[in-house]
């Protein structure tokens, strides 16, 4: 199989890369002994490779010139996040984010907290939408 593009994360990587935003600087013992304490068992050189390849894709970014390799996200959360989920969008539901909303929301019981989150960003938009509206008159 081939290695996937640098654009895309295989979910071994995301895992790897979610330790990284979530702790800032790592070395590959440090992230093996984390994903351990989370019940993942993966020897060391499994995420050795695993960060060498995330490096190679430009997720992450070497610190230091010496042993241990100190390492820390190249790319934030929320850019891999938007483009992972634009790809999703693409390759699942034709690139309708009709679809997709249309997915989550018919099939599962919304909480409270979810409607007033998604009230909060049509408010936010709309908001923008007027502003742009009465900027250009």
């Amino acid at each position: 199989m081939a290695r996937p593009t640098s654009t895309e994360l295989s979910a071994r990587e995301l895992e790897v890369m979610h330790l990284f935003w979530q702790n800032k600087e790592l070395t590959a013992l440090e992230a093996r002994d984390l994903l351990e304490r989370e019940g993942r068992e993966l020897t060391y050189v499994t995420v050795a490779n695993l960060i060498r390849a995330l490096e190679q894709k430009k997720f992450l970014e070497q610190l230091n010139p010496e042993r241990p390799f100190k390492y820390r996200a190249q790319r934030s959360y929320q850019e891999v996040s938007h483009v992972l989920l634009k790809d999703m969008i693409g390759k699942i539901f034709s690139g309708s984010r009709k679809s997709l909303l249309r997915c989550l929301f018919d099939q599962e019981t919304i909480s409270a907290e979810e409607k007033e989150i998604l009230l909060e960003i049509i408010e936010k938009k709309k908001a923008k939408e007027k502003q742009k509206g009465e900027n250009r008159e």
